[in-house]
């Protein structure tokens, strides 16, 4: 997990997230973690879960939703989720992960997780720079 302090007085977090490549499995992953978190006291998180477009709830977004869930049973009023270049069909190709939000979401409450897409456009010249702040 590494940390970046922000200009913004925020802390951002990156961890190595679900199927992770050097075989480490998601309970290792998530409970490493969750003990940094707590080394840093840190009291309030936020995720931005980035994924593929995919209509269908895959066995990648399941895991990845079940990765997220067990952060907090609360953790999905702290999700956004970003879409790689989902086109013009953003609600059909965040279809997968919405249903997987359901899915671990372990409750029976409706659920809205925000949902943005993005298209890399680092092609074109003189391109404005924008930097979302989540807060």
């Amino acid at each position: 997990m590494s940390v970046y302090a922000g200009s913004d007085g925020y802390n951002y977090i990156d961890t190595v997230g679900a199927e992770d490549s050097r075989n480490l499995s998601d309970a290792y992953v998530l409970n490493q973690a969750q003990r940094d978190l707590y080394k840093r006291k840190v009291k309030q998180v936020k995720v931005i879960w980035i994924s593929n477009p995919n209509e269908r709830e895959s066995s990648t977004i399941q895991r990845q939703a079940k990765y997220i869930g067990a952060i907090d049973k609360d953790i999905w009023k702290s999700v956004l989720v970003v879409i790689r270049e989902p086109g013009f069909q953003l609600e059909s190709k965040g279809q997968g992960i919405q249903t997987a939000i359901r899915e671990y979401s372990n409750t029976s409450d409706i659920i809205t997780v925000p949902v943005i897409g993005y298209l890399n456009i680092d092609w074109v010249k003189d391109s404005p720079e924008y930097i979302l702040h989540l807060g």
